[in-house]
């Protein structure tokens, strides 16, 4: 564990919000990062693992970032079509 966060250079600074809910000992930056997650993702599993008390507001967010993730998708296939044609 310790070897990943140093291999992919994340000090060991977790905010306190984020410290119960973290996996397999690594904080959120660390995941996205091990994961090359894209900003839509990683502001999702951001809210999904911190603990601020803000739950319904987190989620809310969440729904917010999913339907922006979404989006992007769509205009993704749409392109490729366009591409093709």
């Amino acid at each position: 564990m310790l070897l990943i966060m140093k291999i992919i250079g994340c000090k060991m600074k977790t905010k306190k919000h984020y410290q119960e809910r973290m996996v397999n000992g690594l904080d959120v930056i660390a995941l996205a990062e091990l994961w090359n997650l894209n900003p839509c993702e990683f502001n999702i599993l951001k809210y999904l693992l911190r603990n601020k008390g803000q739950d319904i507001e987190d989620m809310q967010k969440i729904q917010d970032y999913a339907s922006r993730q979404e989006e992007i998708l769509e205009r993704r296939i749409i392109n490729k079509r366009i591409v093709k044609l």
